[in-house]
């Protein structure tokens, strides 16, 4: 059985992908909260905790990363505070990239993987209080293109 590694199961997309392919992958999810099953909890806003997580997940084999964990509190770009902004652009861009960059190797290893950064339309119509959200989605799709 090959294993698919998600991040951000717990609503939405990656909940419908997870409940999907659960019976046809070992799947590991990442979230920053409780999740059922083979799960990873992880703050992808927080790169200090992304990297400890990065050294366990690059142990694991894995065939298939889907990169689906994002999103941003809305703001107005005068009140977008640095945090906010350095939070932002790391669960949307850094994350994703240093997550593929510890799946990368077993995947050349066994020759086999698949990676799915999933972006958002506000990368092409950034949304008034989510400047930032749609810049970082947009880094991340021109990073993977």
């Amino acid at each position: 059985m090959r294993t698919m590694l998600i991040t951000g199961t717990t609503q939405g997309i990656g909940n419908a992908i997870y409940n999907y392919f659960k019976n046809t992958y070992r799947i590991i999810s990442i979230n920053r909260r409780f999740f059922e099953g083979e799960n990873y909890k992880c703050d992808l806003a927080c790169i200090d905790e992304v990297l400890n997580l990065t050294k366990i997940i690059s142990n694991i084999h894995i065939d298939v990363l889907i990169n689906n964990a994002g999103g941003a509190m809305p703001v107005k770009f005068r009140d977008l505070s640095a945090n906010e902004l350095i939070q932002c652009t790391n669960l949307n861009y850094h994350s994703p990239i240093l997550i593929m960059q510890s799946v990368i190797n077993k995947m050349k290893e066994n020759k086999y993987g698949r990676i799915i950064n999933i972006s958002s339309i506000a990368s092409k119509s950034p949304r008034e209080l989510l400047p930032h959200y749609g810049a970082a989605k947009s880094a991340l799709e021109r990073f993977s293109s």
